[in-house]
């Protein structure tokens, strides 16, 4: 069984996993490259986990999002420095971070985000591979190094080039 069939397999356990019409995937791929952040988040000291989210100050623009996109969750924060809130959507199932991003991954604008969501499917792979949607597997070096690169592409260019 190939790791995609694999993935299928477990996104047909997923709960109404939607189709997304062309217009939907350009509308969340522009809204991830431009309002998003895509990446691993530390889960524990020995892993990671997928994560997506969108923040905006509109909640009009969020509800639309979410209409659209069907999976996730969204939450309202107060920023610490702001007296104002921003409307956070996210994502951190696995499988249903690895099924937005394999439906936009060629809408997305910026090449610099695109290759971010290819590493993150990449980590999803791997660790489908290993067994991990099953069990907990600790992280290898290769995976550590995947973090370590995303992390990298995350930061605003200037501190990127430091």
């Amino acid at each position: 069984m190939t790791i995609h069939q694999k993935i299928l397999k477990h996104l047909r356990e997923m709960r109404n996993v939607p189709e997304y019409t062309e217009a939907d995937k350009k509308v969340i791929a522009y809204s991830l490259a431009f309002e998003g952040t895509i990446g691993l988040q530390r889960r524990s000291k020995k892993g990671f986990e997928p994560h997506i989210a969108i923040k905006v100050s509109e909640k009009d623009l969020l509800d639309n999002f979410t209409e659209i996109i069907r999976l996730g969750s969204k939450r309202s924060s107060k920023l610490r420095d702001y007296n104002y809130l921003m409307y956070v959507w996210s994502c951190s199932r696995t499988l249903e971070v690895y099924y937005i991003l394999a439906n936009v991954i060629n809408y997305i604008p910026s090449k610099r985000k695109q290759k971010i969501a290819k590493l993150v499917m990449k980590f999803i792979e791997k660790r489908v591979k290993k067994g991990a949607l099953t069990k907990r597997i600790p992280t290898n070096d290769e995976e550590e190094a995947i973090f370590s690169l995303i992390s990298t592409l995350n930061k605003p260019k200037r501190q990127r080039d430091e």
